[in-house]
């Protein structure tokens, strides 16, 4: 058992060297981190100083290769003062004219002349009307008219002296009458009175004698009319009467020539409405008539073209992709309000009626010559600009040609890139109208843009 002094004197037992050994492997550690960054560091130096001098050399070599020329394909610019310019413009085919046709007065169709399809004259008959009953009629008429005019004629000649004598000879037929009845009513009077006849036998005599006196003066009338003549009354009246029939069979004459119907154009039957043995109403429509004249197509086009065109030129259009040839009719002077344009009426060739139809488009071509200063350059030497301006490459010419160049390139034919500012004019297909910096003659990239940039230099191929 440990005394209490004895365990005092362990706890005041100086310790042992363990933190010494500990500090000199961590020094040592610290050491050897110390030396591999230092050879890191020195890796990297070197590394630099390799990449330093590779880079050099490149720089070098770019150098060496900026002195190589680039060929280039390039074409030189001459100015112009006009341009050519094609514009299309529409129109339609002017509506032709076309006419349902019918009867003026109502009837049967007994004849239809003609099928769809046929081409017909002016004045053709297309179709007929039963006229039995008109065709009495007139044969009634015509009657009448004859009767009347022979009547005319007579009173136009007067009495014939055959006439007139006869009529003498009928007032004293009558008077020699009258006289023997009048002895004999004188006798019979005188029996009446001494009663040896009766009454009735009296007035039988006076009787006649009252008849006779009213023959004569008929008969003395008659005379003294064709003594006298045929009077004006009586030739007005009949000359009416004349009159009258012959505007009457006018009448019919016109109603039959109603009962054919006629084309009143020439032209090309559409369609056939009806059908023999239909009995149809007046107006009512018979057959549809197309005309058949040249095509006539309206395009309007502005006034500052209409100015150059002239009535009578030949021009050539296209109806429904179809090209044909056309002849400028007129020009009407009206501007249209809403378009400004001015209507040109153009004829079609022959060749076009019945192949073009009513409102079909119409497309014409018309070439203008504008003046305008600028030059013609290839779509493709075009690099767009700022500002909506477009640039080509310029080929200037070199003062000094640099050293080192290639020993097959011709110091003389060493250019340098400039880029010039240009504005579009005009284009038409591959090329563009275009002013600018240009000058006449020179020489400009039209290819390869993409591969050049201001100031290097170049050649031409």
């Amino acid at each position: 058992m440990t005394s209490e002094p004895a365990r005092q004197l362990q706890l005041f037992e100086p310790p042992q060297d363990n933190d010494g050994a500990e500090s000199q492997a961590a020094a040592g550690q610290a050491r050897l981190r110390h030396h591999w960054l230092w050879l890191l560091l020195l890796i990297l130096a070197l590394a630099g100083l390799i990449g330093l001098i590779a880079w050099i050399k490149s720089l070098r070599q770019q150098d060496t290769a900026a002195i190589a020329v680039l060929p280039v394909e390039t074409q030189r610019v001459e100015p112009v003062n006009r341009y050519q310019t094609t514009r299309t413009y529409t129109g339609s085919v002017r509506a032709l004219q076309a006419s349902e046709l019918g009867f003026e007065r109502g009837g049967e169709v007994i004849a239809l002349l003609v099928d769809e399809g046929d081409d017909v004259e002016a004045g053709d008959a297309i179709a007929r009307l039963e006229t039995n009953n008109l065709q009495a009629q007139r044969a009634e008429v015509e009657a009448q008219q004859q009767r009347a005019m022979a009547q005319l004629r007579e009173l136009e000649n007067g009495p014939r002296p055959e006439r007139i004598a006869a009529a003498a000879a009928a007032v004293q037929n009558i008077r020699e009458e009258l006289q023997l009845a009048r002895l004999q009513q004188e006798r019979r009077q005188s029996l009446y009175a001494a009663g040896a006849i009766a009454r009735e036998q009296l007035d039988e005599v006076t009787t006649r004698v009252d008849a006779l006196e009213a023959r004569l003066s008929e008969a003395q009338s008659t005379l003294n009319e064709l003594e006298n003549g045929t009077r004006v009354e009586q030739l007005q009246a009949q000359r009416a009467r004349v009159r009258q029939l012959q505007a009457r069979a006018q009448d019919l004459e016109i109603t039959l020539a109603e009962s054919t119907l006629r084309a009143p154009f020439s032209g090309r039957i559409s369609r056939r409405l009806v059908d023999a043995g239909v009995v149809v109403g007046a107006g009512e429509p018979v057959v549809r008539l197309v005309e058949a004249a040249v095509p006539e197509v309206a395009i309007g086009v502005p006034a500052t073209v209409a100015a150059d065109l002239q009535p009578g030129s030949q021009q050539q259009v296209q109806v429904n992709g179809q090209p044909y040839s056309a002849r400028i009719i007129s020009i009407l002077p009206e501007v249209d309000a809403a378009t400004r344009t001015q209507t040109v009426i153009l004829a079609l060739e022959s060749a076009a009626a019945g192949a073009v139809e009513p409102d079909q488009v119409v497309r014409w071509s018309v070439t203008q010559s504008v003046a305008r200063e600028g030059f013609w350059l290839p779509t493709t030497a075009l690099s767009s600009g700022d500002k909506g301006l477009w640039s080509a490459y310029v080929l200037a010419a070199v003062a000094d040609p640099p050293a080192g160049l290639e020993p097959t390139v011709d110091p003389d034919q060493v250019y340098r890139i400039e880029q010039h500012a240009l504005e579009v004019l005009y284009t038409e297909g591959d090329r563009a109208l275009v002013r600018g910096t240009l000058e006449p003659r020179d020489r400009i990239v039209v290819s390869g843009l993409q591969r050049v940039t201001p100031g290097q230099f170049v050649r031409p191929k």
